[in-house]
């Protein structure tokens, strides 16, 4: 594994140097970790990564280093738009249909490998962008889904309940394009998962890494509503040799964010934990599936803000992938992130 990555390297010469200086860049803070994970990654499909940087290359070009970070993240937005939320949620996915996202295009033989203990992934959703593309307000959006998931809990029949979930889920979306799905592994935080244990929002939020749900920078009076779905691996489209189309997160997956860390080339990636602590949470792409009301697991609100600074966040994790990975990812990192360890 060479370094810097050679899809990037043999690509764009004067692009590298950039990133380079931009990930050592004092000025952008935490945001430098986002050009850092750049420099980490190792996706091998060329005709994704090529055509990635031979637009990049002529986009950022700026000296100044918050214009040249300005200038990515606009070519990678762009690129989202057009390579990965192109298309519309349809009943049947199909990874030759033409606006099949970049995420799924191309060979894999990791997918068996990612779901070998796998039966249930998870999924955290914000109740505002549910309220929004259904049109309801939140105040009935939270009491549809509220009344649902706690008849599911408490084991008692209520069709009607079932009925209005289902309804409310379909119009939410109906309205969503077909952009990759970040799903967590359901074991990996089931000890967060149980409805006895005060603040479980807030700490699922942490084991998850979702450092942009703050509620001291979004709603400081109100927290951050919040549901969570759990769904099981069979629920995900599958490839050609029907295996479930579970993908390793890469940087090109996504909206950039401070707390994402590119995970080794193999296996599944890592979520960044939010808090000082030895666990680690998997995390999956996989294509956009249908949720219903049988997959809402309940609701709650976010209340707590982030407290432990990122870059401490980002050196600790990286320590615990050491232990998890190759020698040469390792010596990936060590070249980005030596001023964390």
């Amino acid at each position: 594994m060479t370094f810097p990555p050679a899809w990037l390297k043999s690509s764009s010469p004067p692009l590298t140097e950039l990133l380079l200086t931009l990930g050592q860049e004092p000025d952008l803070g935490t945001r430098r970790f986002q050009i850092r994970n750049f420099l980490m990654e190792d996706d091998e499909r060329r005709h994704r990564t090529d055509d990635y940087v031979a637009d990049a290359k002529d986009r950022v070009i700026a000296s100044d280093p918050d214009t040249a970070f300005q200038q990515l993240m606009s070519h990678h937005e762009q690129y989202l738009h057009e390579r990965l939320r192109g298309g519309v949620r349809t009943e049947v996915f199909s990874s030759r249909g033409a606006t099949c996202p970049d995420t799924f295009s191309g060979y894999f033989d990791d997918g068996d490998e990612l779901v070998r203990d796998v039966a249930w992934l998870g999924r955290l959703e914000r109740l505002a962008p549910i309220s929004i593309n259904s049109g309801e307000s939140r105040q009935v959006v939270r009491s549809i889904l509220d009344r649902w998931a706690r008849a599911q809990r408490e084991g008692i029949a209520d069709p009607d309940a079932e009925v209005d979930a289902n309804q409310l889920l379909l119009s939410w979306q109906q309205r969503l394009d077909n952009r990759p799905v970040a799903a967590f592994v359901w074991d990996d935080v089931a000890d967060v998962l149980a409805w006895s244990r005060p603040g479980w929002e807030d700490e699922l939020r942490d084991r998850l890494g979702l450092e942009h749900l703050d509620p001291t920078a979004l709603s400081p009076s109100a927290g951050v509503d919040v549901a969570v779905f759990r769904y099981p691996v069979r629920l995900v489209p599958t490839d050609d040799a029907a295996r479930p189309l579970l993908r390793r997160p890469t940087v090109f997956d996504d909206t950039p964010r401070d707390a994402f860390c590119t995970p080794p080339p193999v296996g599944a990636g890592f979520c960044v934990n939010l808090r000082i602590d030895e666990r680690l949470c998997r995390e999956v792409m996989h294509p956009a599936v249908t949720f219903k009301a049988e997959h809402l697991w309940g609701l709650g609100t976010i209340r707590a803000g982030v407290s432990v600074p990122l870059d401490e966040l980002r050196g600790f994790h990286l320590l615990k992938l050491a232990y998890r990975c190759q020698a040469d990812f390792c010596d990936r990192f060590e070249q980005t992130d030596g001023d964390l360890l």
